[in-house]
């Protein structure tokens, strides 16, 4: 590589990275100002109970809290490092993929910037949940995808190395989203249903618990017409019932 283009690359490579820094400080940062929400309390709550699925998760997001938690703790700041990891490194590869694409140093960055910048990125990156780590999988398999393509310019065991890597980042992606179906567990915002019926239903008090405490709406029917309580009572949730009917749930 000419001394001159590797330069470019350089100072693409250090603009990307600066990118990248500037959303993880963001992130670690802004991440003590918020209370928790309710999905952390349910995926604080998963990583107490390691299982190989739960009611509408797959096993990743249970692990990746198990750790954080072991290491750091419980903490606002300790368990939203991990989503802020992910989206700092979802920047990096966003710029590694633009250069792979014959982008200079400006289409590197604005590349980043977009990705540091959306909406969505920002607010799944804020907090523990599922979504800051699956465009980590499918992006990291495209970018090897586009490492081992043009085969005159690799050798052959640098592109079997990046197709492992493709189908592992793959089957990493799985455990990030597919989830196992049981019952009932339907997603509506701001109520029990939004997590509490997969406690419910596994039998997790400390989530009832967490909700409760966050003065959820115990009486809260789902689209079926069914409330908290009798969805614990139809699973033979002993001691979930006895949590609800201390706390004043009527049905």
């Amino acid at each position: 590589m000419p001394e001159s283009r590797a330069r470019r690359q350089l100072a693409a490579g250090m603009l990307v990275a600066a990118l990248a820094t500037l959303k993880l400080l963001l992130h670690l940062y802004a991440g003590r100002y918020y209370g928790y929400f309710v999905d952390e309390l349910y995926n604080l709550a998963l990583a107490r109970h390691l299982a190989w699925g739960y009611v509408d998760v797959a096993p990743m997001i249970a692990l990746i809290g198990r750790i954080e938690v072991t290491l750091f703790g419980d903490s606002l700041s300790a368990i939203r490092v991990a989503p802020a990891l992910a989206g700092a490194a979802l920047v990096l590869l966003t710029g590694a993929m633009a250069r792979e694409l014959g982008g200079r140093r400006f289409a590197q960055g604005l590349a980043a910037l977009c990705v540091l910048l959306a909406p969505g990125i920002l607010a799944m990156d804020h907090f523990l949940n599922v979504n800051a780590f699956e465009l980590l999988c499918p992006d990291g398999a495209a970018y090897n995808t586009m490492c081992s393509l043009p085969a005159g310019l690799a050798p052959i065991a640098g592109r079997t190395a990046k197709w492992v890597a493709i189908w592992s980042l793959a089957m990493v992606g799985l455990t990030a989203r597919v989830a196992r179906r049981q019952g009932r567990c339907e997603r509506q915002g701001g109520n029990w249903h939004h997590g509490a019926n997969g406690g419910i239903e596994g039998g997790y008090e400390e989530i009832v618990g967490a909700l409760l405490d966050a003065n959820a709406d115990m009486n809260a029917k789902e689209d079926h017409g069914v409330t908290a309580l009798q969805l614990a009572k139809a699973s033979g949730r002993s001691k979930v019932v006895l949590l609800l009917r201390r706390a004043g749930a009527r049905r």
